[in-house]
């Protein structure tokens, strides 16, 4: 296994004593553990790139956003961030 793996399952098994936040999270850390990623996210992050659409990008940004109370707007803060020069 990875060491980020190895990383990812060792933390996923800790925290999975600590409440269903806590399961969904480390059950998401074990799938991209061995590369499994939420397909959302990607179609989200391949729109912000490349999609002149704009309701297409809305579309899709919408489908992340319904995510937990506030872990899609997470997410795509985290995304648009990454795009934010230096």
């Amino acid at each position: 296994m990875h060491g980020g793996a190895r990383s990812c399952s060792a933390w996923a098994r800790r925290s999975r004593r600590k409440g269903r936040g806590r399961r969904d999270r480390a059950h998401s850390l074990r799938l991209a553990a061995h590369g499994h990623f939420n397909s959302d996210i990607l179609r989200s992050v391949d729109a912000l790139q490349s999609e002149i659409d704009v309701r297409r990008v809305q579309r899709v940004l919408d489908t992340v956003l319904a995510v937990g109370a506030t872990s899609g707007a997470d997410t795509i803060t985290g995304i648009v961030s990454g795009f934010a020069p230096g």
